[in-house]
């Protein structure tokens, strides 16, 4: 059976080779063959068309660079211990440093005009593609669900020393912490954003957070989203009762699943911490509970063998003041032409630093006055060579064209007549 097949489909196969060889030597090789032969020197001005396209590209990449653009926005936000505070944040910003190129320093004052405890929360992407090893999963709590924000790095206070971190900004040059910041060099960057929630509600005012630590190390970040009076959801008895963590993403590895917890009612004047009352998991079909006179938000812890620390979000208020301020290094804009800069910043040497409060999100673009002029001449060259290339390439295409059409059909014709003899 075997042996048929072959004997009657190999022949088939062979006989479409030789046919498909036949096509390509008539129409295709010997034609082109025959046209290269007859076009003889001017395949040399095809050369120089390549070459001048080839330099026409490179011009054109020097003149019109890819603007790096950040895909991976750097947040650092305070939560204080204690309300009312006053809060003082201060970053120093190096993008062009390999390491330590986002530095940190926090001074926190709670009511009693001492150091107050405090919590850092910084998202910051390593430069390699693989999260940092320290870095813990950061939530989102509300009244009905759980949702992951992503990972943080999770630092504590107080403490004097300057807090560093070296952070990639996912701009288009790979292997970079960011734009290198030099002379002579356009600038386009967006500095890191100081005092802001990591799920950007910046406006929540004094948001509860809740840090779990196991043996001295944090294991989880949950934030809650509520508002004041919100009440706490009781859960329906039933076995359809569902986990708060959304289906695409469970509990971080080394947690337990959010059974029965404690529920916390933080209040916005005092430290937070846990209350001993336990209450059933938060769950899609949770039903609203009488709403105590202090109630914020619920949490539902997630580690059970973590011992959770509260903190609040310092909203600024009559009594709790917020102030920040970001320095950008290594960046001389004495001959750059000053596109935007939002907020205003105060220009040094080689500094720029921005002082504001909440939400410090500051931004600078700059054009560099004998690059510009460098780039434009190199566009008019680049634009002259294309022409060249063009000048040069096109001629030889159409001549070689015709040579190549003439041959196939001397062949044409040749093949049949000797069909028809």
């Amino acid at each position: 059976m075997v042996r048929r097949l072959y004997k009657s489909i190999v022949p088939h196969i062979l006989s479409l080779l030789r046919k498909l060889r036949t096509f390509w030597r008539d129409n295709i090789a010997e034609p082109g063959r025959y046209a290269f032969k007859k076009l003889g020197m001017l395949f040399f001005f095809l050369l120089l068309a390549f070459a001048a396209g080839i330099g026409a590209y490179i011009l054109q990449q020097v003149a019109f660079p890819e603007a790096g653009s950040s895909a991976e926005q750097i947040s650092a936000t305070v939560y204080v211990k204690t309300l009312p505070a006053h809060i003082n944040l201060q970053s120093t910003f190096t993008p062009g440093a390999a390491q330590n190129n986002f530095s940190l320093t926090v001074r926190v004052t709670g009511p009693t005009k001492s150091p107050d405890p405090w919590l850092l929360v910084v998202q910051c992407a390593a430069p390699s593609a693989r999260p940092y090893p320290e870095s813990v999963p950061f939530w989102s709590e509300s009244l009905t669900s759980r949702q992951p924000v992503g990972r943080v790095l999770v630092r504590s206070g107080p403490t004097k020393k300057p807090l560093n971190f070296t952070c990639f900004t996912g701009l288009a040059e790979q292997g970079q912490t960011a734009a290198t910041i030099v002379e002579n060099r356009d600038l386009n960057l967006s500095l890191p954003v100081l005092e802001q929630n990591p799920d950007a509600a910046s406006a929540l005012a004094d948001a509860p957070l809740y840090a779990e630590k196991i043996d001295g190390k944090y294991q989880n970040i949950v934030e809650l989203q509520a508002v004041p009076g919100a009440p706490c959801p009781i859960s329906t008895p039933g076995p359809g009762a569902a986990s708060p963590f959304p289906s695409s993403a469970g509990p971080p590895a080394g947690t337990t699943s959010p059974s029965p917890t404690p529920t916390v009612s933080p209040s916005s004047t005092a430290a937070l911490s846990p209350s001993p009352t336990a209450t059933p998991s938060l769950s899609p079909s949770a039903a609203p509970a009488t709403p105590g006179p202090n109630a914020v938000a619920c949490y539902t812890q997630i580690s059970q063998a973590a011992k959770p620390m509260g903190y609040s979000f310092p909203a600024p208020t009559g009594a709790t003041t917020v102030v920040t301020s970001e320095t950008l290094n290594n960046v001389n804009l004495s001959n750059e032409r000053i596109d935007s800069m939002y907020p205003p910043g105060m220009i040094t040497t080689d500094q720029v630093t921005w002082h504001g409060g909440v939400g410090l999100s500051p931004s600078v673009s700059a054009t560099n006055l004998a690059s510009a002029e460098s780039q434009n001449k190199d566009a008019f060259w680049a634009g002259l060579l294309y022409g060249i290339a063009a000048a040069l390439a096109i001629p030889y295409v159409v001549e070689f064209y015709k040579s190549w059409q003439e041959r196939r059909e001397y062949i044409v014709k040749n093949k049949s007549e000797e069909e028809h003899a």
